[in-house]
């Protein structure tokens, strides 16, 4: 690693605490977590960051930001096209993100990057709510939304 980049790692780390995940090309687990479901997507991050609440997914975006570095973000790793990915910059991973709420009231969901559409799905359906998904269920929905994925009801709600 580089000054500069070494400079930038300790600037996020100082942002964020010693409790986040951060791999770089120098940790023993970069090529797992760089790793995607297609060959085509994998791109040599900078950084992976593997934050543990919502406001660390803030203050990596703030970072990204302020430094210019390209961002992605990363749920189920399902994208073909590489969006999950990012060439030198820095890649939000949300496996620990995880929590899924629901608003009866005003029928709304509000889930989080961690998730998976089999996971919103399984407790909006104990609220016989629906909601539009990737027609793949174990995709992530940090990926799949921006990304394009949706499904079944895309043409009754014209999404």
């Amino acid at each position: 690693m580089d000054g500069t980049a070494s400079r930038l790692l300790q600037d996020l780390k100082s942002r964020l605490g010693p409790e986040i995940r951060l791999v770089t090309l120098e940790s023993p687990d970069y090529q797992t977590a760089i790793s995607r479901w297609s060959a085509t997507s994998i791109r040599p991050a900078g950084i992976v960051a593997f934050p543990l609440s919502t406001k660390e997914v803030s203050n990596l975006v703030l970072f990204a930001t302020l430094h210019r570095l390209c961002l992605a973000v990363k749920g189920g790793a399902h994208s073909t096209g590489g969006n999950n990915s990012s060439d030198g910059g820095l890649i939000i991973d949300f496996p620990k993100i995880w929590d899924v709420s629901v608003d009866l009231d005003n029928k709304v969901i509000i889930a989080h990057g961690g998730c998976t559409w089999e996971g919103v799905n399984r407790v909006t359906e104990k609220y016989k709510l629906s909601v539009v998904s990737s027609t793949i269920s174990n995709v992530g929905i940090g990926g799949s939304t921006p990304g394009g994925g949706f499904g079944w009801f895309v043409d009754d709600t014209g999404q």
